[in-house]
């Protein structure tokens, strides 16, 4: 519950950052694609809840289990940076994997359809993306082995950087750039919705630059001369039903 209210809080938070320092004007027409985003955001809540595969849970059985490296530090800061280090790890490869094999991009190009990028496109995803995303940080909870609240921390760490990659924020360079080094800002991560595919295809990281940086995937930050899919895919892409019978389309 205090995971959950602190991501509900960074988000009002974001949200009023928007209106403040809006990077980009909102599209004309936009309600039908807000409507969409959250529905899916919705669906994916509900599915999630129903089904016990999560870091959190995969952590609790490892503890119970006496599974997983972590059973051999002793330092909560060095457990919790190996949380980070591991399930970021994780998610980048299944970020990079979605791009590169047809059957995952499927599932992952209905959150690149979104034809803009701010706070709600975070939350756009394919429901079973979603279960596979469960699966791939249950598997990295499992492997590490922390204490639940340490997984619980991680996870909403993790979360509340994504939610504020695909903020649609203006930042001044000398924030910006330094902060880069480290963490995705809304800067890095807008060159991976871009629909130039050589720009889409970069940029995998969720939380933070290190992994694309170390695989040779990082593109500095720039400005897309278009977001999304392109035409064929902005035509569908505010239409909730059409983006979750999407998959089965090639």
């Amino acid at each position: 519950m205090i995971a959950l209210t602190l991501f509900l809080g960074c988000f009002v938070a974001l949200a009023f950052a928007e209106l403040l320092w809006r990077a980009r004007p909102p599209l004309a027409g936009g309600d039908r694609r807000l409507a969409t985003n959250f529905a899916l955001a919705a669906a994916n809540l509900m599915i999630v809840s129903m089904v016990p595969v999560s870091g959190v849970a995969a952590s609790a059985w490892a503890q119970a289990q006496g599974i997983g490296v972590g059973h051999w530090l002793e330092s909560a800061p060095a457990l919790f940076a190996l949380f980070l280090l591991v399930r970021s790890l994780g998610s980048y490869v299944l970020h990079r994997a979605s791009h590169r094999f047809a059957p995952l991009w499927r599932l992952h190009r209905i959150h690149h359809a979104d034809p803009e990028i701010d706070l709600s496109t975070a939350l756009r995803n394919h429901p079973a993306e979603v279960l596979l995303a469960a699966l791939v940080g249950a598997g990295c909870a499992l492997a590490v082995g922390a204490p639940v609240w340490i997984a619980t921390a991680g996870e909403t760490v993790l979360a509340v950087i994504a939610l504020w990659a695909h903020a649609n924020l203006r930042l001044p360079a000398a924030i910006g750039q330094p902060m880069a080094l480290l963490l995705v800002t809304p800067g890095v991560h807008l060159v991976h919705h871009s629909a130039e595919r050589g720009e889409c295809d970069s940029n995998y990281g969720d939380a933070f630059t290190l992994w694309d940086r170390v695989f040779g995937s990082y593109s500095p930050p720039c400005a897309p001369a278009r977001l999304g899919l392109g035409d064929a895919a902005d035509a569908d892409a505010d239409r909730l039903l059409r983006q979750l019978a999407w998959p089965l389309r090639r």
